[in-house]
């Protein structure tokens, strides 16, 4: 008897920790408004730089970070969103 009291308690306890847990979210688009892709962001080298090459070294001795790129054209940006670059070096 005991052991059956066990036995249920034990698939009860397995049935209610099967539950999904949270998925990835689909990102939500408003329909009202142009969805922003890629596509509408423009960018160029920037102005900064003398060439394509950057001296890492005082790049590195500096604190000030390294502008590299340049946002030269945005479409369909959302009102109040910002747009930010991070390049890695490896």
């Amino acid at each position: 008897m005991k052991l059956n009291i066990f036995l249920m308690g034990l698939a009860a306890l397995a049935v209610a920790s099967c539950e999904d847990g949270p998925g990835i979210v689909q990102p939500s688009v408003e329909p009202q408004l142009p969805e922003f892709t890629d596509a509408d962001v423009q960018v160029a080298l920037s102005q900064g730089l003398n060439s394509s090459a950057i001296n890492l070294q005082s790049a590195m001795a500096s604190d000030a970070p390294v502008a590299i790129v340049d946002v030269t054209s945005v479409k369909n940006l959302p009102e109040g969103a910002q747009l930010d670059f991070a390049i890695q070096i490896s």
